[in-house]
């Protein structure tokens, strides 16, 4: 764990693999105020709860510039990358962004978001979520969200109860590939062929913003009411 103030940088030929956590971040969890910046190397072969190969807990910051996050596992969401939310008002959830050449690929998660889940705000009015951004030629590729949405981005929306911001998702560049049956591109998957939200689903309140990117039509991308 990368604890507050501290940072990490991973570079070139790095290797991250083969750990466990039965609870959040198979490989490195990315604390309040830490700061994590993957410019090269490579995160395979890790299982955490959430966040199969990286979790960003509310109030840290990942960048990811370069490098592979793949055949990640996670036992409830985000097989490739957990993003959380925070849980009182005025402060900002977890922050993840995506540039440069960098590839989420084959993770899978038992729930939602194969390769990213973005977390809502929980437990309190005005708790903001957690964001996660992505441009330049970035890849999201062949991830699995075994039994919810989302194969490759899920956005969660904010608590109801507590009236709490979704989680946010921008989109400046790069691809996302849903089941798309005439793309030679690996699809994202969800249960059966054409599965509503294969590539990015956004629930609630939370928001998404796409401009210059690529998510085939075929992919059945779906946004939900309130969803933009």
């Amino acid at each position: 764990m990368i604890n507050n103030g501290g940072t990490l940088e991973l570079h070139n030929n790095a290797i991250v693999t083969g750990n466990t956590n039965d609870g959040a971040g198979g490989a490195v969890i990315v604390g309040q105020g830490a700061t994590f910046h993957m410019h090269g190397g490579t995160i395979t072969g890790n299982q955490a709860s959430n966040g199969g190969g990286v979790h960003v807990l509310r109030g840290g910051t990942m960048t990811m510039t370069s490098g592979r996050i793949e055949d990640n596992v996670a036992t409830n969401n985000g097989g490739g990358v957990s993003v959380a939310g925070e849980t009182t008002a005025g402060n900002p959830g977890g922050n993840f962004a995506m540039s440069g050449n960098a590839v989420i690929q084959e993770n899978i998660t038992a729930n939602n978001g194969g390769g990213v889940f973005v977390e809502g705000g929980t437990t309190a009015a005005g708790a903001q979520g957690g964001t996660f951004t992505m441009g330049d030629n970035t890849i999201i590729q062949g991830n699995t969200a075994s039994t919810g949405n989302g194969g490759g981005v899920f956005v969660q929306g904010g608590a109801a109860v507590a009236g709490a911001l979704g989680g946010a998702f921008a989109m400046s560049g790069g691809f996302v590939y849903g089941v798309n049956a005439t793309s030679p591109n690996i699809p994202n998957t969800t249960p059966g062929a054409f599965t509503p939200a294969a590539a990015v689903f956004v629930g609630g309140n939370g928001t998404a913003s796409f401009n210059g990117t690529t998510i085939p039509a075929v992919s059945n991308f779906t946004v939900p009411p309130g969803g933009f």
